[in-house]
């Protein structure tokens, strides 16, 4: 592949160099040919007050100028033509290596050409359809909108069956099947089977019905009310407004259209990709056992109670971006200030200002522990994004586990 690309690059400047040199040679010589004398004696003449330029001069400048805008106008448009050529092969490349690698079907194969050409641009981008899950997201939702006779279909079976069923094994093939934690909600295609959700009438949200996810397709997903959902019925329209919030990332509102409501108390609604996420938590924990070493160096309450400075031994019952819990056998007050110290896998992130937020007592068989929230209030930018990383990595290996 990096010979592909090596060689169609010395290509495109090889070509560059060859149009530029004959719109040089083309321009001198249309050039020399208007002018009645030689240019530099006619300039000379009109600026220094010798004499006034002919009207062949004028027209011959005029030529010149004209004759260079041309073919500047004309070699751009070649040059970016010749861009996007090369450009449209190698993402074709891409896009095949990517078929490959996920080892889609034919028939999936095709799918992902009709969903492609649903992309910004389609012929020199369309390989990122494996790289982003906003991209597919978005290709998917105007693939099935463009698709009036499955859409509109009100049964589950014969094409409309068949395309979902497709659309789904190929969904999950692309990875994109199962979201990773760090990787925000972008269509209702991603809510999951049991997700509880809160049903609303859009500005009704004084009345709200509960309600879990039964089924997520690919062209519209159902979801179970939990209570007497004649009630929501009553209140007419084609239109709710959906509410939910996903452990450890953020809560997540969406209005939806209706496609039809079951005598059993099932709505099935259409897809939509217009989702406002209201931030819940800023960095995403992850639960583990990690070595830790702090010092108490600000304590609270009586001012003549100074700290001992003594290094201390304990072990997190999670961590993240933002901070940890801790597990100790004495506890600390509220508003503690200790220098921490964490040891992940690889490295060790030293020296970290934080702050004790609260402490809870933990009854145990043998004896009683206390779990501290811990906020990082002094963290270098470097050791924070080590920590996320480590979070992230190890996110994305349970879930490849799965």
């Amino acid at each position: 592949m990096a010979d592909t690309i090596d060689a169609l690059k010395a290509a495109k400047t090889a070509d560059a160099v060859n149009v530029g040199r004959r719109a040089l040679s083309l321009c001198l010589l249309l050039a020399a040919a208007a002018f009645p004398q030689g240019f530099v004696e006619t300039f000379s003449k009109s600026f220094a007050g010798r004499g006034g330029a002919g009207p062949g001069a004028v027209i011959g400048i005029a030529v010149f100028f004209g004759v260079v805008i041309g073919l500047s106008v004309f070699f751009y448009i070649g040059s970016r033509h010749s861009h996007e050529k090369i450009q449209e092969k190698l993402s074709a490349e891409l896009f095949g290596e990517g078929c490959e690698r996920t080892r889609l079907t034919r028939d999936e194969m095709n799918a992902l050409l009709g969903i492609v050409a649903f992309a910004p641009d389609p012929p020199t981008k369309g390989h990122l359809i494996f790289e982003s899950l906003q991209l597919y997201e978005r290709c998917v939702d105007a693939y099935v909108e463009h698709t009036p006779r499955l859409r509109a279909s009100s049964g589950r079976g014969g094409g409309v069956e068949e395309q979902d069923d497709l659309l789904l094994r190929l969904r999950k093939k692309m990875g994109y099947a199962i979201l990773a934690p760090e990787q925000p909600v972008v269509s209702t295609r991603n809510l999951s089977v049991g997700q509880k959700i809160s049903v609303f009438v859009p500005g009704q949200r004084n009345e709200s019905f509960s309600a879990n996810v039964t089924h997520v397709g690919e062209f519209w997903f159902t979801v179970r009310l939990q209570e007497d959902f004649m009630g929501l019925v009553s209140l007419g329209g084609m239109e709710k407004t959906l509410a939910f919030l996903r452990q450890g990332d953020a809560a997540y509102s969406v209005t939806v259209r209706v496609k039809e409501i079951s005598q059993s108390g099932e709505m099935i609604f259409f897809h939509s990709i217009s989702l406002s996420r209201n931030q819940h938590r800023q960095y995403m924990r992850l639960d583990i056992d990690l070595a830790v070493k702090y010092r108490v160096i600000e304590r609270v309450g009586g001012f003549d109670e100074r700290p001992s400075n003594e290094l201390l031994s304990a072990h997190t019952a999670d961590i993240s971006g933002g901070g940890v819990c801790l597990i100790v056998k004495e506890p600390l007050r509220v508003g503690d200030v200790i220098m921490l110290s964490v040891y992940i896998p690889g490295c060790a992130i030293n020296d970290v200002r934080s702050k004790i937020l609260k402490v809870i007592a933990v009854e145990g068989r043998m004896a009683t522990h206390y779990r501290h929230l811990v906020q990082f209030i002094s963290i270098e930018p470097q050791q924070r994004e080590k920590i996320v990383k480590y979070i992230f990595d190890k996110h994305r290996a349970s879930l490849q586990k799965r």
